[in-house]
């Protein structure tokens, strides 16, 4: 039996019950997450940092 490592991850979202609301394979193995709130928005965005890119989830 052979295995081998893709290079993805996956991003998982729960609310505050703990109920997964969202999920979705990123293309490319992820290296940071982080939530702020971009120009004094009412609600966070998450960034997530890959190697090559940051993905923006509203």
């Amino acid at each position: 039996m052979e295995y081998e490592i893709w290079q993805r991850s996956v991003l998982y979202l729960y609310d505050p019950t703990g109920t997964l609301v969202y999920e979705e394979v990123l293309p490319e193995a992820g290296a940071a997450v982080k939530a702020v709130a971009l120009n004094n928005a009412s609600t966070e965005t998450l960034l997530v940092g890959g190697v090559n890119q940051v993905w923006q989830y509203h």
